[in-house]
C-alpha cells in the first residue's frame, strides 16, 4: 500500500497555491523533478488507481502553471515530462480526463518559446497527433 499518496496529493495542492501567490520565491529548477515524478507511474498501486489518476491530472495542471512562470526549467526537464505524458496517453486510454489533461499539457509544452528545437517534443507530438481521436481532442483546446 502507498502510504505517501495522501501526502503527495496535499503537497501538490500546496505547490499549486505557492505558485499562485509567491512564484518569485520558489526555486522552480529544484521543484520540477519531484513534481514530474508524480506525473508518472512510479508510485502506482492498482488498489488506488482513481487517486493516482487524480494526482497525475493535478500534477499536469501544476506543470502547466509552471510553464507560465518559468519555461526554462520546464524545457530542461522536457524528456522526463514527455516520457510520462506518452505513457499517460497511451496506457490510460480508459480515463478520458487524464488523456485530455495530458493532451492539454502537450499543447502547452509545444507552445513554449524554444520548444520548437526539441526533437523529442516534435517526435512525441507527431506520434500522439497521428491518432484521429487525440487530434480531435487537441483541436477542441485550440478553440
Amino acid at each position: 500500500e502507498d502510504l505517501g499518496l495522501p501526502l503527495r496529493k496535499a503537497a501538490m495542492g500546496c505547490i499549486e497555491m505557492m505558485l499562485g501567490t509567491i512564484p518569485d520565491l520558489i526555486n522552480i529548477s529544484e521543484l520540477l523533478p519531484p513534481v514530474i515524478l508524480n506525473s508518472g507511474n512510479k508510485f502506482m498501486v492498482k488498489k488506488h488507481m482513481n487517486d493516482y489518476e487524480a494526482l497525475k491530472i493535478h500534477t499536469q495542471m501544476v506543470i502547466i502553471k509552471i510553464c507560465g512562470i518559468a519555461s526554462g526549467p520546464v524545457l530542461g526537464c522536457l524528456d522526463g515530462i514527455l516520457a510520462n505524458l506518452k505513457l499517460n496517453i497511451e496506457d490510460e486510454v480508459k480515463n478520458s480526463l487524464l488523456r485530455k489533461s495530458s493532451l492539454r499539457l502537450l499543447i502547452t509544452l509545444k507552445g513554449l518559446e524554444g520548444a520548437d528545437v526539441c526533437p523529442t517534443l516534435r517526435e512525441t507530438y507527431e506520434s500522439i497527433a497521428s491518432s484521429e481521436e487525440n487530434m480531435k481532442i487537441m483541436e477542441e483546446f485550440g478553440k
